[in-house]
C-alpha cells in the first residue's frame, strides 16, 4: 500500500503535469483531487497499490515497457490511468501502446512532459499485457506507470 509520502510525491507530480498541459485537462484536476482526498483520509488506504513493476523508464532513444506475462489462471486487467511523458519532445510523433493478445489500443504522443490516460480494460486468461512507450528519439528519455493493474 503506498505511503502517505508516496501519495503526497504523486500529487506534486500529477500538479506538474496539469502545470504542462495546454489546455488543461479536466480529469487531470480531477484525479489530484481524488488523491489528496485519499491522502487526508485513511493514509491513501482508498488507491490501488502503486508497485515498482507498474513502471518503466526507457534508456535514451528507446521504448520504455512493461510486461507482464502471461497467468494460467487469471487475466490481467487495468482499471485506473496509464502515466506516460518524454523527457523532451519526441523527434517523431511517438506511440503509447497497451496490447495483450491480437487487441492494441494507440496513443500518439507528439509532446515531451507528462501525460495521462484513463484505462480500463482486460485481457483473456493466459494472455501477456504489454504497455510501451516508443522510443523518443536521441537523447530523449521515456516513462510509464500503469495505476490499477490487477489479475482478475
Amino acid at each position: 500500500m503506498p505511503t502517505p509520502a508516496n501519495l503526497t510525491a504523486l500529487a506534486a507530480s500529477i500538479e506538474t503535469a496539469i502545470a504542462l498541459q495546454n489546455p488543461i485537462k479536466p480529469d487531470s484536476i480531477q484525479i489530484l483531487a481524488e488523491i489528496k482526498e485519499a491522502i487526508g483520509d485513511s493514509g491513501g488506504a482508498s488507491l490501488p497499490s502503486i508497485a515498482s513493476a507498474n513502471g518503466a523508464i526507457s534508456n535514451a532513444n528507446a521504448p520504455a515497457t512493461i510486461t507482464y506475462a502471461a497467468n494460467a489462471t487469471q487475466s490481467h486487467a487495468i482499471d485506473g490511468h496509464i502515466l506516460f511523458g518524454y523527457s523532451g519532445d519526441p523527434t517523431a510523433t511517438g506511440l503509447l501502446t497497451i496490447t495483450t493478445g491480437a487487441n492494441t489500443v494507440t496513443v500518439p504522443v507528439s509532446k515531451g512532459g507528462a501525460g495521462f490516460i484513463p484505462f480500463a480494460g482486460k485481457g483473456a486468461v493466459n494472455t501477456s499485457l504489454v504497455v510501451s512507450l516508443s522510443a523518443g528519439g536521441s537523447g530523449i528519455i521515456g516513462y510509464v506507470n500503469v495505476i490499477g493493474k490487477s489479475l482478475v
